[in-house]
């Protein structure tokens, strides 16, 4: 099992004459409480010696340890000493400790530096304060009137009083919001907060600050209490998210390689993790099933109107998409598409109960009185996987539906989108959807092993034809419903009477939106001789219109790949084709210059299939043009391929490109345009794109069982 190993600052037993054991030597220790806590969630607590002094001999540095470790934590312990932020001690015990500030200092810088968690208790929390240019009180009893006794000798870790999470926090999202109970076994505390950091938490009686996060850069927060001290007996908030949101797994950014941390398996901000909790996802049915018809129950369309009303249209859902940053700013953004679907808007148009449609259609024997098929039942559970394509839109597809039904449908987010799953599943509980509705589990291929273990009535997946077989297999033994959106090769064809220039300026954006990492982006297009030149002129003159760049910046169209690897299928790709004959390179073709997951809009000419990059997904920004001879060649390369997901024809005859993709292997097509969805219509696959389908009044039925009732009084 790969373990997080988690560093933990060392107390420090400088020589002192008067002690029994070692009198002459410094030494290290850490209290067993924090190291237990860190052990509680299966991570191993490392402790960091100090890295100077007489005897300390090597290269080793702060920055060896940040690279080594996957997280920070940094305990309580000793007063900070006042010289750290500019001041001198106002009575000789309240020197402090500099050795241990100037090594714990260092600590913080290097741990942030290589995008590793970094969190603090207690003096921690001073200590991070005051490296950041914050400064404290040196005792609050003394320097704050009024303010609560918050250390007591006597009582130790037996004194409490209450702390306010702020509402708009991000603690708020970890624990519940409002007021709780805390232990309390300090008496400095933050007087200034340091520049980048603000406010999570305060004691509502006094103001002190109790708990404060940086922002805008690597994950860094701290508590004023101590979570490590588990009193939930005594009334004490449970800090067990705390330490699950400090065990994270760091990665790379693909547009500049920095490292932010992701939140692992069990994070504090899902519901329920399977791997740990079995039970507990079964436990909430109840509970679920008591809230969810109290929110949803009244009737169909009631119910749907109040979801509806909750969810975030495009102009309110800024402020909580605004938090989901960290995923924004490491791939483009699907905001674009998510406004011209008009999600949330539309989707309570299309349940059952908005129009007669969905009944008619669910009833359609109405005979002798006695025989009926009744309403379809919801599915009562089901497990789903957000893929790192497009989270937004793709999460979109099924909740609203699923959370009608009142399904309790634990989400996998993608480990490569995890903060928008996080942050879409927090919305929807802000709308009211109940938290034992809708959940959402972090982690990669271990997660979703264990929630397929779950007893769900159904599992829905978007992603790699490779991991939708292996769900396929696990469950198929059971029998439960699955519907699989996987990859595609999504072909084009450009008839010789269509307008070469509109046609080219439309299949540029639906091959490069996104960077081309989109299942139904077009990979292939296929153009008939007659304008085959000039369709590729317009095409690759569009291509160069594009910029690169930062995802964030408004005037940017091509961003960063989401995961390195992918380069290197994109260059195996290209280097293939050149091999059997695509010499002819007229765009791209290789990797972007310096740090990040750049590559380059790439357009391919005189290909065949025999190539791979007419053959296999490429979910990236490169395409192939080939020229073909008529329709009946451009249906047969057409439908040579093993997916089946979308595939286009540009006409202005229209009963030509009914009858052409009338022909065309694939669950959903387009004339005169490409790579776009509608809530109306139903999204499906063919062949290695999937089964099953989402959108529409018939995807609705994809999260519900017919149930027939045959009925006749006595």
């Amino acid at each position: 099992m790969d373990r997080l190993k988690i560093g933990i600052s060392a107390c420090f037993f400088h020589p002192d004459g008067e002690r029994k054991a070692a009198p002459s030597k410094t030494l290290l220790w850490i209290e067993q409480s924090t190291a237990h806590w860190v052990m509680s969630e299966g991570a191993l607590p490392v402790m960091i010696p100090s890295l100077n002094g007489k005897t300390f001999r090597g290269e080793v540095s702060a920055a060896d340890y940040a690279q080594a470790l996957d997280g920070l934590v940094m305990h309580g312990g000793a007063d900070v000493w006042p010289g750290t932020y500019g001041e001198k001690p106002l009575r000789p015990e309240w020197h402090g400790d500099r050795v241990r500030d100037e090594y714990e200092v260092a600590l913080v810088k290097a741990f942030s530096a290589a995008g590793k968690p970094v969190f603090g208790i207690c003096r921690g929390l001073q200590l991070i304060n005051v490296a950041y240019g914050g400064t404290l009180y040196q005792d609050i009893t003394t320097q704050k009137p009024g303010a609560l006794v918050h250390r007591d000798a006597a009582m130790y870790d037996l004194n409490f009083h209450d702390v306010d999470i702020l509402a708009d926090s991000r603690l708020a999202q970890l624990l519940p919001r409002g007021r709780h109970k805390i232990n309390s076994v300090h008496h400095q505390g933050i007087k200034d907060v340091a520049p980048g950091f603000v406010v999570e938490a305060l004691s509502p009686e006094d103001g002190v600050v109790e708990a404060i996060r940086h922002t805008g850069g690597p994950w860094i927060a701290a508590v004023q209490w101590h979570p490590e001290f588990h009193r939930p007996e005594l009334g004490v908030i449970d800090d067990t998210p705390l330490l699950r949101a400090t065990s994270c797994r760091p990665r790379a950014k693909p547009a500049s390689h920095e490292h932010t941390p992701h939140p692992r398996p069990g994070d504090g901000r899902t519901d329920h993790h399977p791997a740990r909790r079995r039970r507990g996802f079964g436990r909430a049915q109840g509970a679920g099933r008591a809230r969810g018809a109290a929110l949803l129950g009244r009737s169909p369309a009631g119910g749907t109107q109040a979801l509806h009303r909750g969810l975030p249209r495009r102009g309110r859902a800024r402020p909580g998409a605004a938090r989901a940053r960290d995923d924004a700013r490491d791939r483009q953004a699907d905001q674009d598409v998510a406004q011209r679907a008009q999600w949330p808007a539309a989707a309570h148009r299309l349940l059952p109960g908005r129009s007669g449609e969905g009944d008619r259609r669910r009833n359609p024997v109405r005979r002798r009185r006695h025989a009926r098929a009744d309403r379809a039942r919801a599915a009562r559970r089901g497990g789903q996987h957000l893929g790192l394509e497009l989270p937004l839109v793709r999460r979109l597809q099924r909740d609203p539906a699923g959370a009608a039904h009142r399904q309790r449908r634990p989400l996998q987010a993608s480990e490569y989108a995890a903060m928008t799953g996080l942050e879409i599943t927090r919305l929807l509980h802000e709308a009211g959807v109940p938290r034992e509705v809708m959940a959402c589990l972090v982690g990669a291929g271990e997660v979703g092993t264990a929630l397929l273990a779950q007893a769900v009535d159904g599992v829905f997946f978007t992603g790699s034809h490779a991991t939708g077989q292996r769900i396929a297999e696990a469950v198929g033994k059971r029998f439960v419903k699955l519907q699989l959106e996987l990859g595609g090769k999504d072909p084009t064809y450009v008839c010789e009477d269509a307008d070469p220039k509109a046609a080219a300026e439309s299949l540029a954006d639906g091959a490069m939106y996104n960077t081309g990492q989109s299942c139904c982006s077009v990979e292939r297009i296929y153009v008939h001789e007659k304008i085959h030149d000039a369709f590729v002129a317009h095409f690759v003159q569009t291509v160069r219109g594009y910029k690169m760049g930062d995802p964030m910046s408004e005037d940017t169209y091509i961003g960063a790949i989401t995961r390195a690897p992918q380069l290197e299928v994109l260059d195996r790709q290209v280097a293939d084709a050149q091999r059997k004959g695509a010499a002819d390179l007229l765009l791209g073709g290789r990797k972007g210059q310096g740090p990040g997951n750049w590559y380059e809009p790439t357009v391919l000419v005189n290909v065949n299939h025999e190539m791979e990059v007419m053959r296999e997904e490429s979910f990236g920004p490169v395409v192939g043009i080939q020229k073909v001879r008529d329709d009946h060649e451009a249906l047969e390369l057409m439908n040579d391929t093993r997916y089946g997901l979308t595939a286009g024809v540009f006409t202005p005859d229209e009963e030509r490109a009914r009858s052409i993709l009338a022909h065309v292997r694939a669950g959903t097509v387009y004339w005169n345009c490409c790579d776009r969805v509608s809530p109306r219509l139903p999204w499906s696959g063919v062949g290695d794109s999937g089964v099953g389908l989402t959108l529409s009044t018939y995807g609705i039925q994809t999260f519900t069982r017919p149930k027939a009732w045959h009925l006749r009084k006595a």
